[in-house]
């Protein structure tokens, strides 16, 4: 049986660039990772971001006990828990490094389950970093 290769060309990057837009406005202590948005020159269906303050493979964690799906590290680090080359190579803080998660988009999402991933979102992040202050 030959593998179905997966047809990145039809994706637009609607729905990458809701929940970005949504971080950006409501999630302090985050950013994109990489090239702008505005740039047009990233993947239409990956969003890369950090957020300052927390562990990503605890935000990871939380994430999938909501039922949502993501990555942590770079995706030509993933599976190793040292800090990326790459990261290291583009000027991340070392304190950053681990606080990235990466998300990827199929353009199948419906508003409804973007608004869900948001939410859970927030108030998994909210919840990480009220661990961490005294």
């Amino acid at each position: 049986m030959a593998v179905k290769e997966h047809d990145y060309t039809s994706i637009t990057s609607d729905s990458r660039d809701y929940v970005y837009n949504y971080i950006a406005q409501n999630i302090p202590d985050s950013y994109l990772v990489g090239t702008p948005i505005e740039s047009g020159n990233r993947l239409p269906h990956n969003l890369y971001m950090c957020f300052r303050g927390i562990e990503a493979e605890s935000l990871m964690i939380l994430l999938d006990m909501n039922g949502i799906q993501v990555s942590t590290g770079s995706a030509c680090n993933n599976g190793d828990l040292s800090a990326s080359p790459t990261l290291t190579a583009i000027g991340m803080k070392q304190e950053d490094i681990h606080s990235c998660i990466r998300m990827t988009f199929s353009g199948r999402e419906t508003k409804e389950g973007l608004d869900y991933v948001c939410r859970k979102l927030s108030e998994c992040v909210e919840s990480l970093r009220s661990l961490n202050t005294p």
